[in-house]
């Protein structure tokens, strides 16, 4: 083939059969008092209207709803939320959360 014909990007180590799966998984807990920012399952995810921020109040993981919030919405716990502030020696600090999966 010649240089011309070659295609822009090859991926020629790149073998699908083979490919790592992740198996990881960020073991960040939730605690009273952070502030999340998640949407709300009314709205498609992504859609400015449904993005909301609330504090925890309450934490339960082996809850149907694990989470109390303090704008009184309830999360199933498939809903994907992000810290953005989270307490650190009694104060509030600013996170840079991601957005991950209540557990």
């Amino acid at each position: 083939m010649e240089e011309l014909e070659a295609p822009y990007t090859q991926a020629i180590t790149f073998d699908p059969d083979d490919f790592p799966k992740i198996t990881e998984t960020c073991n960040e807990p939730l605690r009273v008092g952070d502030e999340l920012e998640y949407y709300c399952p009314m709205f498609v995810a992504g859609d400015k209207r449904g993005l909301r921020q609330a504090s925890v109040l309450s934490v339960d993981p082996k809850d149907e709803i694990p989470l109390v919030l303090s704008n009184g919405e309830c999360l199933p716990s498939d809903i994907k939320v992000k810290r953005v502030r989270v307490i650190s020696d009694g104060e509030l600090i600013d996170h840079p959360g991601v957005f991950r999966p209540i557990k």
